[in-house]
């Protein structure tokens, strides 16, 4: 007799709703399901791009993880949760009795600071809502992950597991016109022990029972020693559960039943048949052998098994249980549900006709990818939807292709090798119709080196490959399954352009990877991910180690992953968005950027090497111990190897980093280095003839040295009104500035100056224009846009606050 004990059950599934602009507030609401499973709180992350007030409303408890985008605007796929409630149209009240969090992302160089959490904060309050737990604001420009750990450890799991476990569940809340219906996991359970073995009927009966009360589609029992198994196996549906519930003794090994399905399955079965199934196999002592003695006896008859399992795509919800009494089997079945039942519920409408539940299998945690040299021969796959199931994803399927016109070197003495350069990258625009104005910016997808991409390739067995063509399949599943990147395209196009390889992964997709591994590589993983020195050590910004160097160090060059796993496991490929060069009034149909190559010297990795072996990784070795060069993947890309003709997916984004529609007003302008090129694009709209009034304009620029890196510095003395400010003489074309200051940092026998402190030596008439409101945009990097709002406000005297509240201060920085 075994006694069914059932386990505590959190009464709601917590929705974690995310918006997210890069991929950052993706990854955090990841992170947190992760971590409240723990605590026992299941979560689905839901993107707010699939925001239905409908669906909304119906749930008791909400986290949310939003970034604020620009000047304080939602991202893009939470604009339309945003109009809804923001608006005050939306009913007063209709949140009454429900509960939520909110974790806010954003920059703190931006006057608008956090202005999405807020938002989401204030307006969840004015509808009736109850905050559970404190706002939570990181900030992108210090420490943005050690302000999210700061806030998820301060008691949110705890709070969050008190108020779930208290509220409505969701699946008993009805909408007006709908009725319910619970998606159920079929779970088909087998037995496979010695002929006459009455326990593992027994134990059958009661796992039974359990499936069931956890209100899965119970199957069975299944005798494993029926013909043709396998074809019963094959039915359960993808998404589906199989149990093999056996015994092993010292004598006998495994039982004969599950034995024999080992064979069935190697010899019968083809590569797919089982995808998308998982499996969990329980063993129980027979002839008066402790679980140890059948460990021992059987092990190698197990990893047959689900060895020959996985080969034909099943996949394991736990490790194999080998347990010592029927009750510790049953305990442990508890862990293999976990992995597979509940589930929100779905809607159905009243006039279905029967009433049933969709029968659609879902979508399976991982897709086939399947490899043709020749594109036309890749099979048609109706089930995908050609949509992005990531963030990041998203830019592949939206973003257009431009063609490169040209590419020019700024600097007057550049030299890539040791990290100097300034390019200007000329678009063609007006071939695939993108409108752009002064001030906007254009997002482009960079390419990993051809190095790292063949390295790659060869560590995956397919460098003979790199040019066939990929697409992705889900067998058996409903329409409408999302995948991460466009298909069909080459092997060398997704390691090229969709996979990141330039950087150490989050933790999140370490998890991923360490999945797909097996041996001394998984258990490498499996201490880094338990490890945070160990974790710090190789995501140090010190080392900065690429994807290919952690490989090397951590899992050696050959981990057994094959390329379709490699590609899902994965980080994408993040686009890089750079402030506009040009005016369409000076450059129609063209688009310019300008862009500096991120490099820096690195120390060795020996230090590192030394702590991951003290921390207990096995085998970590480096193939390079001396000092190393980073270079930025997207800046060494288009510094050194982008060329005219080539075409890159890119796309215009509106910014608030544009002139004003009235021009009434004196305009200041600081940038230092690339981040003059707005700038350079604000001169060529106030130099248009189609400009007929032109504001006091004054623009003050910084770089090292005046004879290597002064980029534009001839288009922009052109510009520069003759007689200076009090000047009014125009030759030739229009000359808008009416000062044009320059601050050099490393220039021989000068001291260092930076933009801020040709801010102060001009402080009068910055005051005087400030005075007359002028509008002051700042463009550079982070440290850079500190230094220049740091001498504003001590310039034109007033607080941090008083430059927000003006709205006349207009910030563009990063790093």
């Amino acid at each position: 007799h075994f006694e069914i004990k059932p386990g505590p059950a959190m009464a709601v599934r917590v929705p974690i709703y995310f918006g997210s602009q890069s991929g950052t507030a993706e990854y955090m609401a990841k992170e947190l399901q992760s971590e409240a499973l723990s605590h026992g709180v299941k979560c689905d992350v839901i993107d707010l791009d699939d925001f239905s007030p409908d669906e909304f409303i119906r749930d008791s408890v909400m986290v949310f993880v939003v970034a604020t985008y620009g000047e304080g605007d939602p991202t893009d796929n939470a604009m339309k949760f945003h109009n809804w409630v923001a608006n005050k149209a939306t009913e007063a009240g209709i949140l009454e009795g429900k509960h939520f969090a909110v974790m806010g992302l954003g920059d703190m160089n931006y006057t608008n600071f956090n202005a999405m959490g807020k938002s989401v904060d204030t307006n969840m309050e004015r509808l009736g809502a109850k905050r559970f737990y404190k706002r939570g604001a990181g900030d992108d420009c210090q420490d943005i992950m050690a302000d999210f750990d700061d806030w998820r450890s301060g008691g949110f799991f705890e709070s969050l597991k008190d108020v779930a476990s208290k509220a409505v569940p969701n699946n008993t809340q009805k909408t007006p016109g709908k009725k319910q219906v619970q998606k159920k996991v079929q779970a088909l359970v087998c037995t496979g022990g010695e002929r006459g073995d009455k326990m593992v009927g027994t134990l059958a009966e009661a796992s039974m029972a359990i499936l069931k009360d956890e209100g899965l589609d119970v199957r069975g029992p299944l005798d494993l020693s029926e013909r043709r198994v396998e074809e019963k196996l094959a039915a359960v549906p993808e998404g589906g559960v199989i149990f093999i519930l056996t015994t092993g003794s010292e004598g006998e090994g495994l039982g004969a039943g599950a034995r024999k399905l080992t064979r069935r399955v190697r010899t019968e079965c083809s590569a797919g048949t089982l995808k998308g199934r998982c499996y969990q196999v329980i063993v129980l002592p027979s002839n008066n052998a402790t679980s140890e003695e059948v460990k021992k006896a059987a092990g190698a008859d197990v990893d047959a098994l689900c060895k020959a399992l996985e080969l034909v795509g099943a996949s394991a919800c736990s490790d194999v249980t080998f347990a010592e009494t029927g009750d510790s089997a049953l305990d442990n079945l508890a862990t293999a549900v976990a992995a597979v039942c509940g589930g929100p519920a779905e809607e159905a409408d009243n006039n279905n006709a029967a009433g049933e539940e969709d029968n659609a299998a879902p979508a399976p945690k991982q897709l086939t990818v399947h490899l043709m040299q020749d594109a036309k021969s890749l099979p048609s796959c109706p089930e995908m939807a050609g949509e992005a199931c990531d963030t990041l994803g998203k830019f592949y399927f939206k973003a257009i292709p431009m063609t490169i016109a040209t590419v020019k070197e700024l600097r007057q003495k550049p030299e890539p090798e040791l990290g100097l350069s300034t390019v200007q990258v000329d678009f063609k625009a007006k071939e695939v119709g993108l409108e752009f104005e002064a001030g906007d910016s254009l997002e482009i997808l960079p390419r990993n080196s051809a190095a790292d991409v063949e390295w790659f390739a060869s560590m995956l067995g397919c460098t003979s490959m790199l040019d066939w063509h990929l697409c992705f399949a889900a067998p058996g599943a409903s329409k409408g399954i999302k995948q991460p990147f466009p298909t069909p395209c080459t092997v060398r196009e997704a390691l090229t352009s969709y996979c990141d390889l330039g950087r150490v992964p989050s933790k999140t997709v370490l998890a991923g990877i360490r999945d797909a591994l097996e041996g001394d590589q998984k258990k490498n993983l499996d201490i880094l991910l338990t490890s945070p020195e160990a974790l710090a050590a190789v995501m140090s910004e010190d080392i900065s180690l690429t994807l290919r160097e952690f490989w090397e160090l951590v899992l050696g060059p050959t981990p057994e992953m094959g390329l379709g796993t490699f590609l899902q496991v994965c980080a994408r490929q993040s686009y890089r968005t750079f402030t506009i060069a040009s005016s369409p009034l000076s450059t129609p149909g063209r688009i310019h950027i300008a862009a500096s190559m991120l490099s820096k010297e690195l120390p060795s990795v020996e230090a590192t090497v030394q702590l991951l072996q003290k921390c207990g990784l096995q085998n970590v070795t480096a193939t390079q111990l001396l000092p190393r060069r980073f270079s930025g993947v997207c800046s060494r890309w288009l510094c050194t190897e982008l060329k005219a003709g080539i075409s890159v997916l890119s796309r215009v984004r509106a910014s608030a980093f544009r002139l004003p529609a009235q021009l009434d007003a004196p305009i200041i302008m600081v940038g230092a280095g690339a981040g003059v090129a707005p700038f350079r694009a604000f001169v060529q709209h106030l130099r248009s003839p189609k400009v007929k009034e032109t504001p006091d304009t004054m623009l003050i620029f910084g770089c090292r040295n005046a004879e290597s890196d002064w980029i534009y510095k001839d288009e922009l003395q052109q510009a520069v009104k003759l007689g200076g400010a009090a000047g009014r003489m125009q030759v030739g074309a229009r000359r808008p500035l009416c000062n044009y200051y320059t601050a050099f940092s490393r220039q021989a026998g000068q001291p260092k100056m930076y933009v801020q402190d040709c801010m102060r030596q001009n402080s009068e008439q910055i005051k005087e224009w400030w005075g007359r409101g002028a509008r002051v945009y700042v463009c550079g990097s982070t440290g850079m846009a500190r230094g220049v709002v740091a001498a504003l406000m001590e310039i034109v005297d007033c607080t941090e606050k008083d430059l927000t509240t003006s709205k006349r201060l207009i910030l563009e920085a990063w790093g």
